[in-house]
């Protein structure tokens, strides 16, 4: 019994001291009194007013506690007198209640032990009769309002309406300290907001709440658009999270934290900056907080890995997967400017058509040459220094039936070329670049289809080295091409579990990291052999995955981001060869940032393979991607050190499949388009 009462008084809304008291029934005689608990506590918990005896002695005829609902036909009032020492009570009391302490006769009441408490209490009364009186009565109906009362919030956003005010330009700032106080005093955020919007949320909800200014950004200037309105994190139902701005009770703003939220967070100047979607319209926001946001660099994380994952990072991840995934963060103390990073443009070089829509292509590093892959056939182009010329197109059979070429990679020095086949997915084809393209072998190394093909090791095309390796969705091989039959498959890795595997690559010592659709990054010494360690990512689908040469970093791409992390512990271990645990250094996740986001319109652009820079002998210093039209080169040395947002971007003609830097030459760069144009050019950096 004891722990039953008890547990009435966890979780309360509100808790007060004061004793309870039963009052004559005399108009404005309140010392016409009789205590009833000397020493009591008053909770407000689950739409009911609890009061629990201090002093209650089970063995003695005592009442422990009463109960009854707040209604908003409760008749309540407060009043306040002063003792014989001037000391100033004040107090409230009922009429009529139903409880089942019969002595309390028709009229008991509540002496609160300071006039503060008393304040609260009675403000937080009103709100709750408020919200009742708007239609949500009792505490156990909330969960069926609530679903209807947030499906009538836009699904992804409401634009907030244009303010009867004049628009001040102002340059980005922090908040000034008077603001702040202004702010607080005005709106009594953190003490009102659950209650104002207990019709919209449950309290357990609302996972962050600040207040704070919200401005537009537009070209070279900010607009404060709203001030003194609530900043919340709030957690839905099946792991969706949304960012929504409120003012008084209403949501003026919903932002869906999913893969798509384009955000940037300066905890040190107290700011978020996000793009805005809605009804086929962007805007770029930034919102100056007043409560300390370090942390919200992790929920934000958090928000988008359960988005898009369905799983929950505390229940559903391993100790050390929590702990990876969660470093996530640009370490601000080691950035330094030494690191920037300028790329000179030059003039643009003459580009020719290139018949036929490309679906691959591929150059191998000791040639001039760039294999195509198109409907039915493979073009070959010499790679001029001002110019792109066709020299062979290749149609492409295999036992009289055509081969529609898909992925393209070279082999043994250039002499081969493998390809995938989007008509036979079950095998890779071998064409003999010594015998006019002829397709001279198939490798079927499984029964299901492969989706992906690379070097034995980082620069074995370089080598007449006979292996490479293949992948299907849950399979992983090693083939010898010296080999025939089920010889061929000298090294296999076959999963009951179908882990949606998606792209693969290999460091100079055969180490091997691979992706999948969930995002996980898989590490291996070798095809055979289980994974040393994996990496959880961040909930979006691997998309393409490179590693540096000896395997220190791995590069990830996603559709929105990428990934590089580095692969050894801080003493030098390496999660090829052993496993790290909790020893795994944290990733660095790359984003652009909104500004470049909203400035270029890549909202609904993809990102292509990223790669690193490749030399026999120098480390990787950069690294090239693209989204839509633009091309995007970051600097791998600053990343390193914890500076994410060094890149530039570059427009280029179309949008491109592929880009790549030229083998040895970190300064010149190659871009392979989806569609009828080839385009190269150069630049430098210090």
């Amino acid at each position: 019994m004891v722990e039953r009462i008890r547990g009435l008084f966890k979780g309360s809304q509100f808790v007060a001291s004061g004793s309870l008291i039963k009052l004559a029934d005399i108009p404005n005689d309140f010392y016409a009194k009789s205590t009833i608990f000397m020493n009591a506590k008053i909770t407000i918990k689950n739409w009911k007013i609890h009061i629990k005896n201090d002093d209650y002695d089970p063995d003695q005829e005592q009442s422990e506690f009463l109960s009854f609902e707040i209604d908003e036909e409760m008749e309540m009032a407060h009043f306040t007198v002063f003792d014989y020492d001037q000391t100033q009570i004040d107090s409230v009391k009922w009429k009529n209640l139903n409880t089942f302490i019969i002595e309390t006769a028709s009229i008991i009441g509540f002496e609160f032990s300071s006039p503060n408490e008393c304040q609260k209490f009675l403000n937080l009364i009103q709100e709750m009769v408020n919200i009742q009186e708007e239609g949500v009565k009792r505490f156990e109906d909330r969960p069926k309002n609530l679903k209807p009362a947030q499906n009538k919030l836009n699904a992804s956003t409401q634009l907030p309406p244009s303010l009867n005010k004049e628009k001040t330009q102002i340059k980005p700032q922090p908040l000034q300290k008077e603001e702040e106080d202004k702010i607080q005093r005005d709106f009594n955020f953190k003490e009102k907001v659950i209650f104002q919007l207990q019709n919209l949320y449950t309290p357990d909800q609302i996972v962050f709440c600040s207040p704070g200014n919200l401005y537009l950004n537009l070209e070279n200037t900010r607009e404060q658009y709203e001030e003194g309105i609530g900043f919340l994190v709030v957690k839905h139902e099946e792991f969706s999270y949304t960012l929504d701005l409120v003012r008084e009770s209403k949501i003026i703003m919903r932002n869906v934290m999913d893969k798509d939220f384009a955000y940037e967070i300066d905890a040190y100047n107290h700011t978020i900056s996000w793009i805005e979607q809605a009804n086929n319209t962007q805007r770029y926001w930034t919102g100056y907080l007043i409560e300390n946001i370090f942390h919200l660099q992790t929920l934000f994380l958090v928000a988008q890995f359960e988005s898009s994952r369905y799983l929950s990072v505390e229940v559903d991840l391993s100790a050390e997967d929590k702990e990876w995934l969660k470093k996530e963060d640009s370490d601000q103390e080691e950035i330094s400017d030494g690191d920037e990073m300028e790329i000179e443009y030059r003039n643009e070089l003459r580009s020719e058509e290139v018949t036929g829509c490309i679906l691959d292509s591929a150059t191998y590093y000791g040639s001039p040459y760039m294999l195509t892959a198109k409907e039915n056939s493979i073009g070959v182009y010499q790679l001029g220094y001002e110019s792109l010329n066709l020299v062979n197109d290749i149609p492409v059979k295999y036992n009289r039936k055509i081969v529609q070429p898909s992925q393209l990679l070279f082999h043994q020095q250039g002499s081969k070329l493998l390809l995938l086949n989007n008509k036979d997915k079950n095998g890779i084809f071998e064409m003999d670049m010594n015998r006019n393209g002829e397709i001279v072998q198939k490798y079927s190394p499984g029964k299901g289809d492969i989706v992906s093909i690379c070097s034995h090791e980082k620069l074995s095309q370089l080598t007449i080295d006979p292996l490479f390796l293949a992948m299907g969705e849950n399979s992983l091989f090693t083939i010898d091409t010296r080999m025939s039959g089920k010889k061929q498959v000298c090294e296999s890795k076959l999963y009951a579990k179908n882990y949606h595997f998606t792209c693969l690559s290999t460091t100079i010592d055969g180490n091997i990291t691979v992706g999948n659709k969930t995002g996980e990054i898989r590490m291996y010494k070798q095809i055979g052999e289980n994974s040393r360690n994996n990496l959880p990512g961040f909930g979006e689908g691997i998309t393409s995955i490179d590693a540096t040469k000896d395997g220190s970093w791995i590069l990830a791409t996603t559709d929105k981001f990428l990934i590089a992390t580095p692969t050894q512990s801080n003493e030098g271990e390496s999660g090829f060869l052993k496993k790290l645990g909790k020893k795994k250094q944290k990733p660095r996740k790359l984003v652009l940032k909104p500004e470049d986001i909203y400035k270029y319109q890549l909202t609904n652009h993809k990102f292509t393979a990223a790669r690193f820079d490749v030399a026999e002998r120098d480390e990787e210093s950069v690294i090239i991607t693209s989204r839509g039209k633009f091309l995007i080169i970051w600097n791998f040395n600053s990343i390193k050190k914890g500076k994410l947002d060094n890149y530039k971007v570059k427009e280029i003609p179309e949008e491109p499949i592929k880009n790549e830097f030229k083998f040895n030459e970190k300064n010149s760069w190659t871009t392979h388009l989806r569609a009828l144009r080839f385009q190269r050019n150069n630049f430098g950096f210090e």
